[in-house]
């Protein structure tokens, strides 16, 4: 078995930097676990790394999972660091909404998100409730009840990618595409639902994996949810919304977050010129810094 290591990392002061063709290599080769990748490099150099194209290429960008420098980049400086026009490029598919929109837009999406998702009225959408549990009865528990009977190991996140898939097919055109049954059928996903589906499916994923480390949470979860309480008393499983908030901090489903500085700026920990174009924030390391007992 080969191992392929990290592209040659030379020191700039406090941070790393992978430089020219060597480092567009050894990303390429990583293309398979680039989020691990991504998480060793930043590990190796303090947590920020400059990584710098061929010449010519263009490419320019700061890579950084410091808490400081997030904090300052999200939080204190927020109207400096729009997404810019290369996320705007990446996710044009997906037109103007929240994941593709930017700065006063971006606002105005995630208000309206916030306010829809928090009406009581959201809740008692008959069409939602009742597609999503038919769904758990008639297709998801009967299969993961026979793979338990039969013993049959099962990609779990490709489980719960099909059920978003058929919960959000239902939903939108009322269209049940019956991926979910025994043998698992080919299906063309449609990638009109692809942000929403694998955002989701890797949620739910890393978060029964967690449950089944953690039996004790399992327990107090299971507690809480077969107490009786209406739908729209959601509110009130504290404790379950407070595991799956873990479970998104601990292996968070979009681990990189791009952001291009309007203005020159110095972060906490590393400089930025008005050079660099890109910066990536990285999620998917803070939790190796900030640890905490689940």
């Amino acid at each position: 078995m080969a191992t392929i290591g990290l592209p040659p990392v030379r020191k700039r002061g406090y941070y790393g930097r992978l430089v020219g063709e060597e480092a567009l290599g050894g990303m390429l080769a990583h293309i398979p676990r680039i989020f691990d990748f991504s998480v060793e490099v930043l590990e190796a150099t303090n947590l920020t790394f400059s990584f710098e194209g061929p010449w010519l290429s263009g490419t320019h960008m700061l890579f950084t999972a410091d808490p400081r420098n997030i904090h300052h980049i999200l939080s204190l400086n927020f109207g400096n660091y729009p997404k810019g026009p290369e996320a705007k490029n990446i996710f044009n598919a997906l037109g103007d909404r929240i994941l593709s929109a930017d700065m006063e837009l971006w606002e105005n999406l995630r208000k309206s998100n916030h306010a829809i998702f928090q009406h009581p009225d959201f809740l008692k959408l008959s069409v939602l409730v009742s597609s999503n549990t038919i769904k758990l009865k008639e297709s998801l528990i009967p299969f993961l009840d026979n793979a338990a009977d039969e013993k049959t190991i099962i990609d779990l996140q490709d489980v719960f990618k099909r059920f978003m898939f058929e919960t959000s097919s239902i939903l939108m055109t009322g269209y049940d595409p019956m991926s979910v049954s025994i043998g698992m059928p080919e299906v063309l996903f449609d990638e009109a639902v692809e942000t929403g589906r694998d955002t989701t499916s890797s949620v739910l994923t890393w978060f029964f994996w967690l449950l089944s480390k953690h039996p004790q949470v399992l327990t107090k979860i299971r507690k809480v949810i077969n107490t009786k309480y209406d739908p729209t008393d959601l509110e009130k499983l504290v404790y379950l919304h407070a595991a799956l908030s873990e479970t998104m901090r601990l292996y968070p489903p979009l681990p990189f977050n791009h952001k291009s500085p309007a203005k020159p700026d110095v972060l906490p920990r590393n400089p930025i010129s008005s050079k660099i174009v890109g910066m990536t924030t990285s999620s998917s390391e803070i939790p190796r810094n900030i640890p905490r007992k689940m």
